[in-house]
C-alpha cells in the first residue's frame, strides 16, 4: 500500500474534495471501500490538513471505526496486509488524538481493565481475538500513545490494568504484545511493566522480554544503556 501524493499547497476546495474522496462520511458498514491510502496521506500532512480530516463528522466516523465498541476494526481478520492498511491509519490518527483529551484512546483502554475482573464482559482481547482479529493491534495504538504522550495513558488509568495483565500467567499472547508495543526507550511509566515481565514466574514471557531488551541494548537506547 502506497501513500497518495498530495501537494503541500492547495486551496480549501481542493482539500475538501480530497476529504470527500476518502469516503469517511459513507455508511460505517462500507469501510472496506474507503480510500485508506488517501486517508493516511492526509493524516501525514501538516496540521491544517489533519485538523480538516479529523474535525466533526469526519473525526466521528474515523474514530468510531477504531473503537472496540463499534466491532468494525476489531472484528477484521488479522493479516499483515490488513495491519498495514488499517493500523497504519490508526497509528497516525492516534498520534494526532494523543494531543487531545483521550478521544478514542479511553475506549481502547477501558476493556483492558476487564481482563482481570471477576466477570469478563468483553471478548475484544480474548485469546481467539488477539490471534485472529485486528484487535491485537490495539496494543500498537496504546504503544504509540506511550511514546507520544505517556502522561495521557497515566491519566486514563491505563498502566494499572496493563500491569495486572502481566500477572495472568497463561496470557503469553498479551505479554508479547505488551513487550513489543509499549515504548521502553525512555524512562517513562512503562518501566515497571517491563520489570514485572522480566522478573515474572513465567519462563516463556521472561525469555521474550529478555530478547526484546537485548535489542535496545544493542542500539544503545538511553533507558537501557544507563
Amino acid at each position: 500500500m502506497h501513500n497518495v501524493h498530495i501537494s503541500n499547497e492547495m486551496d480549501d476546495l481542493t482539500l475538501q474534495s480530497h476529504i470527500r474522496d476518502t469516503l469517511v462520511l459513507t455508511n460505517p458498514r462500507e469501510y472496506p471501500s474507503r480510500h485508506w491510502n488517501l486517508i493516511l496521506s492526509l493524516l501525514h500532512h501538516p496540521y491544517l490538513y489533519t485538523v480538516s480530516l479529523t474535525e466533526e463528522s469526519n473525526c466521528t466516523n474515523l474514530t468510531n471505526f477504531f473503537k472496540p465498541s463499534s466491532r468494525q476494526y476489531s472484528s477484521i481478520v488479522y493479516s499483515l496486509f490488513n495491519s498495514k492498511k488499517y493500523s497504519s491509519v490508526g497509528l497516525q490518527l492516534i498520534k494526532y488524538l494523543s494531543k487531545m483529551e483521550g478521544i478514542l484512546i479511553k475506549d481502547i483502554v477501558d476493556p483492558l481493565g476487564q481482563l482481570t475482573a471477576s466477570k469478563v464482559t468483553t471478548d475484544i482481547f480474548s485469546p481467539s481475538s488477539t490471534s485472529h482479529r485486528m484487535s491485537r493491534d490495539y496494543f500498537l495504538l496504546i504503544g504509540a500513545v506511550s511514546f507520544h504522550n505517556s502522561s495521557l495513558l497515566l491519566s486514563l488509568g491505563a498502566y494499572g490494568p496493563i500491569l495486572d495483565i502481566c500477572s495472568i500467567t497463561y496470557r503469553h499472547d498479551l505479554h508479547k504484545l505488551i513487550i513489543s508495543s509499549l515504548d521502553f526507550s525512555h524512562d517513562n511509566y512503562s518501566k515497571p511493566i517491563l520489570q514485572k515481565l522480566l522478573n515474572g514466574s513465567d519462563g516463556e514471557t521472561r525469555l521474550y522480554a529478555t530478547k526484546h531488551m537485548q535489542v535496545f541494548l544493542h542500539v544503545n537506547a538511553p533507558f537501557f544503556s544507563n
